[in-house]
């Protein structure tokens, strides 16, 4: 009933805001002399469309011919609502016909509505050929019978492109032969070249200052593969300001997806005046160094059990040079084997949506590899998100553990944009630690989020010390991709209070296309 009230609603809107006043009396047996589209270019409507719309002309009137030509025009076009209107012609039987059409407002709720009016009866492939697996081919055919689902439509044109990775797969509903009955459509065609740019993706944090990637460069070339490049200075997630470059090369094939790839970074490194002190004051520092080149290779693996649950794990090896600072000028090499494991599940509706990510990773340097940093570490992380409406509740947890002799780039730290929002990192350890814990929950309304953190980062022979703060965000959960400047919807400003006895001195951080 709701739904329905939504279109007509709108229904009613498009006729005031084409100044049609009144609907006058169709005379019996009227012709149509003549139709007009209005609120949309013709030539957006595809030929077949255009076509339906032109054979009107000098056909006796039937409301229910031009009902189902406005609905053609909705399933052709989701984000508008259509109606028909009538204008007297040039004769007292003849009736000029008014196609009225108007764009649905900026808001996904109504476009869900009026796109889960239509019943699907079939689900249908155009274009080239695409690899559909017997699981897949179930899941979506339990699509018919049921409400169109747009989020669900979304996530099995993920799938198709998931085990046809040479394919760009989309979707668009035609209408039945049955009224408010649809067929989803899925285009499959081939790409051979994709190239992508993008600049300025991290976030601003006021008391360290720029993080993230400056430029990023992406080109994919189907079956060959794809190569990245991208320029970084950020102080985000290490200890260290990091400023260089990472370029690579990955390839992807089969069902489930095996990816492939190799990697190349360099790095110079800069640090802060109170992990400079902490190193020289203590004997448990692993050293600072001024450059770190890294050469490591993948692959990785995964796949979905169902429509909303995916699966998968990787493996790494990773060889790293380190031109020390401290304690002595020398080079040091930290060669790491690293492996992992991880999970998501995302479930949408058009009233509310679920979505949990979960992961660990191992990694151990020894000298069986020919490092010169002996060590393990271990670390899980969760991620949960759940939204109901306009309402929605959000939750993280961290945790870390290192065993032996671990270089600065792979020691614990928190406090940063994304974790114990409001405190700063080097206050806690400058450092880092081989010993983390962290939480964060938080509720939003909209664009607002509110949120408290807690954590901890140690060293195994000392007591850690537990930390909080609390703020708020504003800001979309969720942004569109980019594919050059950041869209102003990936734009947030958050404000972080550290909780402790003293001055609460807040963090202002600013995430750009993050």
């Amino acid at each position: 009933m709701k739904k329905s009230l939504c279109f007509l609603l709108f229904a009613i809107r498009i006729v005031a805001v084409f100044g049609q006043q009144s609907v006058p009396i169709v005379p019996p047996n009227a012709t149509i002399e003549r139709v007009d589209l209005s609120g949309m270019d013709e030539n957006k409507l595809s030929p077949e469309l255009r076509a339906d719309i032109q054979r009107l002309a000098g056909q006796p009137y039937n409301p229910q011919a031009i009902e189902a030509l406005t609905q053609d025009i909705q399933v052709e076009f989701p984000e508008y609502v259509a109606a028909a209107t009538t204008q007297p012609g040039s004769q007292p039987d003849r009736v000029r016909l008014v196609l009225l059409v108007a764009k649905i407002a900026d808001n996904d709720a109504l476009k869900n509505n009026i796109n889960s009016r239509y019943i699907v009866d079939a689900v249908e492939f155009e274009g080239d050929k695409a690899r559909i697996s017997d699981a897949l081919n179930a899941d979506l055919q339990s699509m018919v019978g049921g409400n169109v689902n747009t989020d669900q439509l979304g996530k099995f044109a993920e799938r198709i492109r998931a085990d046809n990775p040479s394919l760009m797969v989309s979707w668009k509903l035609r209408r039945s032969s049955a009224p408010q009955h649809v067929n989803v459509v899925y285009e499959v065609r081939k790409t051979r070249n994709t190239l992508t740019f993008n600049v300025a993706n991290g976030t601003y944090h006021s008391r360290q200052g720029f993080g993230g990637e400056i430029w990023g460069l992406r080109y994919t070339n189907v079956p060959f593969g794809t190569l990245s490049f991208s320029m970084l200075n950020t102080t985000e997630e290490l200890i260290e300001r990091y400023a260089g470059y990472r370029a690579g090369y990955s390839f992807q094939f089969g069902h489930p997806r095996f990816r492939f790839g190799v990697e190349y970074s360099s790095f110079r490194s800069q640090w802060k005046t109170n992990t400079l002190e902490a190193d020289s004051l203590s004997p448990q520092s692993p050293g600072l160094y001024r450059l770190r080149d890294t050469l490591s290779g993948y692959v990785d693996v995964r796949g979905s059990l169902n429509q909303f649950m995916l699966l998968g794990a990787s493996a790494r090896v990773e060889f790293t040079e380190l031109d020390m600072q401290s304690p002595s000028v020398s080079f040091q090499k930290s060669n790491v084997l690293k492996g992992s494991v991880y999970s998501s599940y995302t479930r949408h509706t058009d009233i509310e949506g679920l979505e949990w990510r979960s992961s660990y990773e191992g990694a151990a340097g020894a000298a069986a590899i020919d490092s010169d940093y002996v060590y393990s570490r271990h670390e899980v992380k969760s991620e949960l998100s759940y939204s109901r409406r306009s309402h929605g509740i959000e939750a993280n947890f961290l945790a870390g553990r290192i065993g032996g002799r671990a270089p600065m780039y792979e020691r614990f730290s928190i406090g940063n944009a994304r974790t114990l929002r409001g405190w700063n990192k080097y206050e806690i350890n400058p450092l880092g630690g081989d010993r983390m814990v962290y939480g964060s929950g938080g509720y939003r309304y909209k664009i607002l989020t509110g949120f408290y953190d807690v954590g901890s980062v140690w060293n195994s022979d000392e007591s850690g010390k537990v930390r909080q703060s609390a703020g708020f965000r504003l800001g979309k959960a969720r942004c569109r991709n980019i594919l050059a400047l950041p869209h102003p919807e990936c734009f947030s400003m958050t404000v972080g209070f550290p909780i402790h006895g003293g001055d609460a001195r807040p963090s202002f951080i600013l995430g750009m296309g993050i």
